[in-house]
């Protein structure tokens, strides 16, 4: 994976308070969407939140393993990309919670399968993104969701190498979609180049001052 590149972007404890209380809210959003969305009852939780280096912010998972992966471009005031990723198994297991199929059913991710975990992708984006365009008081736009399914390594410099400027800085929320009857944990990462990582760290620390 590519690690050669920027200074990471250093942030606050006021910032990260601010981040932390935005991630919370578009969790809830993010909820209420997938429940009206399946029919099911799944809450979205927060477990774990790193901003700076990529390689701390990276899921600890080998270069090899296989995953299945959304990924959205980010346009508007500020661009990068955003990416929600499972190791497969997990993928499957999601699949199989969200279409109310018995778990273990899904070896293989179909068209609809796939479909189904874009629009996951879709809403945790949306709720983020929407979050921290409000937040920060600029314009974000994301692009259709693509799927991607490939080794660990291979997902992420491909997303790396869509930002104009790379930075090793990036935003990795650990997410745990909550069902009845068991939860399933994925990896959410906005990757930004290095003039909008510096943006967004500059815009945090203004609202946090007026906070």
């Amino acid at each position: 994976m590519t690690t050669e590149h920027v200074k990471a972007v250093a942030i606050s404890e006021s910032s990260r308070r601010v981040i932390v209380a935005m991630i919370n809210e578009a969790a809830a959003n993010a909820s209420r969407s997938l429940q009206r969305l399946t029919n099911n009852q799944v809450e979205v939780g927060v477990t774990r939140l790193e901003v700076g280096d990529i390689d701390r912010v990276l899921p600890e998972l080998e270069a090899e393993a296989m995953v299945a992966g959304v990924c959205l471009q980010i346009t508007g005031d500020i661009r990068g990309w955003a990416l929600l990723i499972f190791p497969v198994e997990l993928a499957n297991e999601m699949c199989d919670r969200l279409l109310k199929r018995e778990v273990g059913t899904t070896s293989r991710l179909s068209e609809l399968d796939k479909s189904a975990l874009k629009e996951v992708g879709n809403i945790l984006c949306g709720s983020f993104l929407t979050g921290l365009s409000n937040r920060l008081k600029i314009k974000i736009v994301e692009s259709p969701p693509e799927f991607c399914l490939d080794m660990f390594g291979a997902v992420v410099d491909g997303v790396l190498g869509q930002v104009a400027r790379h930075a090793e800085s990036a935003l990795g929320i650990q997410v745990a979609f909550e069902f009845k009857e068991s939860v399933v944990a994925g990896q959410f990462i906005l990757f930004f180049g290095v003039d909008e990582m510096i943006a967004v760290v500059k815009t945090l620390e203004e609202v946090a001052e007026a906070e």
